[in-house]
């Protein structure tokens, strides 16, 4: 992992091209749970998923790339992670009957969700590349992790169910993805990937100290690193 920062331009030279504010998990699915309350400091405001209830667009030269990327789970932690998880017990899919004449609702199972995991990856790298011969700078929104360390507590990163919490696609934390926020483990950080500023903003449940920060305001610049900041007035 690169911890490494590039030469700051100063900031009465540096032109912002994108500002985003980020919040996940608020999981306002709950009755008890009383929503937020926040300052517009930024005209973008990203719900990396689980609010309650998809697209590329593009700002300027900046391609915004979102999919739930769930995670590709391994063989050995299938079962558990399919007994364990609301996931596969709350989440129905509708599926053609054996004679194709109808179709049946079922729960989903971890086949499913590891082969929406390939077609979402792969849509996501060919839009990657797409950005990348266009000249455009990435901001990846996914509800899932896309690396294993220091996306989710100390504690959880051993566990064998995080399979179905974060993925380990390290590798395309790389030019021209500036920026990839994600949701979904309750816990929030702030890290760089090799060329990528990782950072996620969670709410988590009422009994939770997931470290949110209500005022986050993300800003992009062409020429300077990323700034995360806690603000209390938007530039526009």
């Amino acid at each position: 992992m690169d911890n490494q920062t590039a030469k700051k331009v100063p900031e009465s030279e540096a032109k912002a091209i994108f500002q985003t504010m980020l919040m996940s998990d608020l999981h306002l699915e709950f009755d008890n749970v009383i929503p937020p309350e926040f300052s517009v400091v930024a005209p973008v405001l990203i719900l990396a998923g689980d609010i309650g209830k998809p697209d590329v667009p593009s700002l300027q030269t900046v391609r915004i790339l979102g999919t739930t990327l769930w995670t590709h789970v391994t063989r050995e932690s299938a079962s558990r992670i399919g007994r364990c998880l609301n996931d596969y017990s709350l989440i129905s899919i509708r599926v053609e009957t054996k004679d194709g004449k109808s179709t049946r609702k079922r729960r989903i199972t971890v086949d499913d969700t590891n082969e929406w995991h390939t077609q979402q990856l792969v849509w996501l790298r060919e839009e990657i590349e797409k950005a990348r011969n266009n000249g455009e700078h990435v901001v990846i929104i996914t509800h899932h992790a896309p690396c294993r360390h220091d996306t989710c507590s100390t504690e959880d990163e051993e566990s064998d169910l995080m399979d179905a919490f974060v993925n380990d696609h390290d590798t395309d934390c790389v030019d021209p993805v500036r920026l990839w926020v994600y949701g979904h483990t309750h816990w929030s950080t702030d890290l760089i990937m090799n060329s990528t500023r990782i950072v996620s903003n969670q709410c988590g449940y009422a009994h939770e100290n997931c470290g949110f920060r209500p005022n986050m305001k993300i800003t992009l610049y062409d020429d300077r690193p990323i700034d995360v900041i806690d603000s209390v007035h938007c530039d526009s």
